[in-house]
């Protein structure tokens, strides 16, 4: 029988799976998960496969960090890149979307989800 291939999510990694902080070094991740990360990854990782993405993967340092960061805090993941694959994406700095007669005026009213005010453009 064949098995059906899970499609892929990207979860961007300091943000959305970390909380932001203080950018030391690639390798050097010293905060905890966000709020219900490991719960959230444990039941997406059902149904996808789970690529991290982040500009730290373009070192082996730091690809070597969020794979021990994943492992201390027990998250899963199918592997870790640099570069944003083929599938969904979650990330904390981003808007959907939904055709350019929207964009300008999403992306003017973009709020972060942590920031208590709006960026403006």
């Amino acid at each position: 029988m064949k098995t059906k291939r899970k499609p892929n999510l990207n979860v961007d990694f300091d943000g959305t799976v970390v909380q932001a902080g203080k950018f030391i070094s690639p390798g050097v991740i010293t905060n905890p998960p966000n709020d219900g990360c490991k719960e959230a990854l444990d039941h997406l990782n059902k149904f996808f496969n789970i690529i991290i993405f982040s500009v730290r993967a373009t070192s082996s340092a730091g690809v070597k960090g969020i794979e021990e960061y994943m492992k201390k805090y027990d998250l899963p993941y199918s592997h870790i890149t640099n570069i944003k694959a083929a599938g969904l994406i979650l990330d904390d700095n981003c808007t959907q979307f939904r055709g350019w007669g929207n964009a300008l005026k999403d992306l003017a009213n973009f709020k972060h989800w942590k920031a208590d005010k709006k960026e403006k453009l």
